[in-house]
């Protein structure tokens, strides 16, 4: 989902743009996001400007420029094409059209303009930054680093295109070559938090945990509103187990982009990793309210009610989870934990079947299946297969599971007494 550009609140033109998403992502820390921050000094103002010699066309353009500023695209893509008549040969009206155009998604016509201004003036550095945004926004990213670099060639104080290169490096995977672009670009804007937040991105790329935190937290200190920066060094709070500051920061993620679903999910995890149970369902209610198809979501607030010992709503949500997607394997492995307790050992170990059936392999599912071959009062007792399964939930962990190693013992003890009987009271006399 592409968002539209924002108006920064400069008096010189300068915008921000944002490709952001609308779903849940992965929670792997490490994964990129997409919510990068393209910063655009991008309408060409025409103070002193000789090329807008007439009164008329100089006008138009800066009434277009005030309508742009105020976010009325369509009047100001009216002005900038009276200029256009005026001086067809213009490049900076053509920019500037561009450049509404641009505002309101229509990115083929936008890239025409740009095409056009850069035909009259090869040299216009403000047409080669759109014409590279264009580009990256239509994923040609290739072609977007070279526009980039043509405006930095033709304006090295251009800190804007430097970032913006370093955007594309970054999704290119090129990280280092990101960090020097971000670099230089901080060197000429000290203050550029948007250069901070994604080299920030850059480094976290590159497993630079503290390094990318001290970044995200210099973006934060410029802008305390920057929920993007925020988002980041909460999810590099959660790798490193800090989970009270993770929420903290996920707080904030969720007071300034209330709309941002996988900051709540993160924030619900980190409270069930610290045991706060009713703090995770109130994220979780909410985001179930608005998600209401989510399996996943159905299945981590089952867990929530679970670890509270409530069992009946664990159970309904976990049922649910199933309704939704019937080979949610992690839903078969809760819900037969729950089953387990309330002694429903048939019904668990028909869970656990399907959870390995649909492909969960983890240290826990095996665990439980040797807990239900080992129970005194399962009807699936057999010392053997509890053996068996604790065997390999020691090889999915590498021998680090302390409750695996204890049921591979004492499985291993209970089958040994079946072999070698106690002996009587005159043997051992």
């Amino acid at each position: 989902m592409r968002e539209q550009p924002a108006v920064s609140g400069s008096n010189r033109g300068d915008y921000d743009a944002q490709i952001g998403v609308d779903q849940l992502l992965s929670l792997d820390v490490s994964a990129i996001d997409g919510a990068f921050c393209w910063p655009l000094k991008s309408l060409e103002l025409t103070d002193g400007s000789p090329a807008l010699s007439e009164s008329e066309a100089k006008a138009c353009n800066d009434r277009g420029t005030r309508h742009f500023q105020m976010r009325r695209f369509d009047q100001a893509i009216a002005e900038f094409t009276t200029a256009i008549r005026w001086q067809p040969a213009n490049p900076t009206a053509f920019n500037n059209r561009g450049f509404a155009l641009l505002a309101l998604g229509r990115n083929e016509e936008a890239l025409a303009d740009f095409n056009a201004a850069l035909n009259l003036n090869p040299r216009l550095a403000t047409a080669w930054h759109n014409r590279g945004l264009v580009n990256a926004m239509n994923g040609e990213f290739a072609v977007a680093v070279q526009d980039f670099s043509a405006a930095i060639r033709e304006d090295r104080s251009r800190s804007a295109s430097l970032q913006n290169r370093g955007v594309v490096q970054t999704t290119l995977g090129e990280f280092e070559l990101a960090i020097t672009d971000f670099d230089e670009s901080l060197r000429i804007e000290p203050l550029g938090y948007l250069a901070l937040q994604n080299r920030g991105f850059a480094k976290l790329s590159l497993g630079r945990l503290t390094a990318a935190s001290e970044d995200f937290t210099l973006a934060i200190t410029i802008d305390p509103k920057l929920a993007t920066a925020y988002f980041h060094r909460a999810n590099i709070h959660r790798a490193k187990k800090n989970f009270a500051e993770a929420i903290r920061d996920y707080s904030e993620v969720i007071q300034h982009q209330p709309e941002l679903s996988i900051a709540r999910l993160h924030r619900a995890e980190s409270y069930q990793q610290l045991k706060r149970f009713r703090e995770a369902l109130d994220d979780l209610n909410h985001l179930i309210e608005r998600n209401p198809k989510s399996p996943m979501l159905f299945s981590n607030r089952g867990m929530c009610f679970a670890s509270l010992g409530e069992h009946d709503h664990a159970l309904a949500d976990f049922n649910t989870a199933l309704q939704l997607d019937p080979q949610y394997a992690n839903a078969y492995q809760l819900r037969a934990t729950v089953l387990s307790v309330q002694q429903a050992h048939e019904a668990a170990i028909v869970d656990l079947i399907n959870a390995v059936r649909h492909g969960l392999k983890v240290t826990e599912v095996y665990v439980n299946f040797s807990k239900m071959w080992l129970a005194p009062d399962s009807p699936f007792r057999n010392p053997r297969m509890a053996r068996e399964l604790a065997e390999r939930a020691c090889e999915l962990s590498d021998g680090t599971d302390p409750e695996a190693l204890g049921i591979l013992a004492q499985a291993t003890v209970e089958r040994l007494d079946g072999f070698f009987p106690a002996k009587s009271t005159s043997e051992t006399e």
